[in-house]
């Protein structure tokens, strides 16, 4: 009886934190599309001035571009649903000081 509230009360404040954040799917996507982007273009860039030819360098940015990206928003998923409150923007500061 104890866990079930307890799993309740996790998932009522995940709930509302998604909602007051934003952070469903579109966050989620637009998170792994900037960091399959910039893998693409770092990595297509890179090989490029290694010599390889523009064709191979997109191929291989896209590939391990599409990784990163996926691993990059997976631990962030990942991390967000072990503890929300991790992924809180900080509290502002007071002028008091």
């Amino acid at each position: 009886m104890q866990v079930t509230m307890q799993c309740d009360a996790v998932f009522s404040v995940r709930h509302r934190f998604t909602e007051k954040y934003g952070m469903g799917w579109r966050f989620w996507f637009t998170r792994f599309a900037t960091a399959f982007v910039a893998a693409l273009v770092v990595l297509t860039v890179v090989r490029v001035a290694r010599g390889s030819s523009f064709i191979d360098a997109a191929t291989y940015g896209a590939l391990w571009g599409a990784v990163f990206a996926a691993l990059f928003t997976v631990i962030g998923y990942l991390r967000f649903r072990r503890n929300p409150a991790c992924m809180l923007p900080p509290p502002p500061r007071s002028n008091d000081a």
